[in-house]
């Protein structure tokens, strides 16, 4: 009898430790591998490739760069560096919370190649979806900078976006171009980056 019982612990041991291997160790949660994307754009809000170094600076796509546009590029000035990157829609909202009275913001947006068309591409910051400044994207735009903004407790947004530009292509085309590096720097806490895309 006693015989039969430890054959049977030690059985039943195995099948859990088989088991809890299956359910852990294959998902790509646990291995921190993420499943193939299809390159139709796709609505996502992330925190992964956010940085907040201190509760004063965050920062968006430093070791992370994002591809705006539609995935039709033939001659786009950055063509090889879009290339490395999957499209995921044409408007990008880097998105952060400020939470003192009188926060003095600076947000500047450092990478950027591949514009090519004039009057199509933006920057917006924005607070709750009500725009607060525009800049545009040119071809010479090696960066965009907001400086000296005073802002309230809220949420805020960069928002980098390609709109349809029927100059080039009788149908129109979103212009394609990467977008990475954004900071932003206050003189009170800000919390919360993530980035989101439609």
């Amino acid at each position: 009898m006693k015989v039969f019982f430890s054959r049977w612990d030690s059985l039943v041991g195995i099948l859990l430790t088989m088991s809890l291997m299956t359910a852990c160790g294959s998902g790509a949660a646990f291995t921190g591998k993420s499943a193939k994307k299809s390159n139709k754009p796709d609505p996502t809000t992330t925190t992964e490739p956010v940085k907040q170094i201190t509760d004063r600076n965050i920062q968006f796509g430093v070791d992370k760069v994002f591809h705006i546009g539609d995935n039709n590029y033939p001659d786009s000035s950055c063509k090889e560096q879009i290339d490395s990157y999957q499209i995921n829609g044409n408007r990008y909202f880097f998105e952060f919370e400020v939470t003192e009275p009188q926060t003095q913001l600076n947000i500047a947006v450092n990478k950027l190649c591949g514009i090519d068309y004039l009057l199509s591409n933006s920057t917006r910051f924005a607070r709750e979806g009500t725009v607060l400044q525009v800049q545009p994207l040119l071809p010479t735009s090696g960066s965009i900078i907001y400086q000296g903004l005073t802002v309230e407790p809220g949420r805020y947004s960069v928002i980098v976006e390609s709109t349809k530009n029927f100059n080039k292509v009788r149908s129109g085309d979103f212009d394609d171009f990467i977008v990475g590096n954004v900071i932003v720097n206050a003189n009170k806490p800000i919390r919360n980056g993530s980035v989101r895309t439609e």
